[in-house]
């Protein structure tokens, strides 16, 4: 049999781990992260840990992980959906890349959203030509 040619093992998963408080720019970094793993076929298991605050919701949570599927919409798509873990202290998801046939779908539905989905209705995301004042 030929090297290379059929390379199979184990599916790679990267972790990473962050606050449900966590500011937009860094958010923005941990997306673009994610979007690097996922656009190299690795799977991504996202922990969003409960912010200081101990009466915070946990769909707090689960919205955190929302918005980072909304980041990288085009390419990866959810493996598990959000789930509490450590006693509702943190919510574990997974996401996956889309297979060519989802991918194919995703372009081809009208209407669907482009560019960076986590930079949405504050203004400053310089998606108009005008300088604010």
């Amino acid at each position: 049999m030929p090297e290379g040619c059929c390379s199979v093992g184990p599916t790679l998963t990267k972790e990473l781990t962050f606050s449900s408080n966590i500011g937009q720019h860094d958010l923005n970094t941990k997306s673009k992260q994610i979007q690097q793993w996922i656009e190299k076929k690795y799977k991504v298991q996202i922990t969003v840990k409960k912010g200081k605050s101990a009466d915070e919701p946990e769909d707090k949570m689960e919205e955190m992980c929302n918005r980072i599927v909304q980041a990288v919409s085009g390419i990866a798509t959810f493996s598990s959906r959000p789930q509490p873990i450590r006693g509702g202290k943190a919510v574990m998801c997974v996401l996956r890349p889309l297979s060519k046939k989802e991918e194919a779908a995703w372009r081809a539905a009208p209407g669907t959203p482009r560019g960076d989905a986590l930079n949405t209705g504050d203004g400053k995301d310089g998606a108009s030509g005008v300088l604010p004042h």
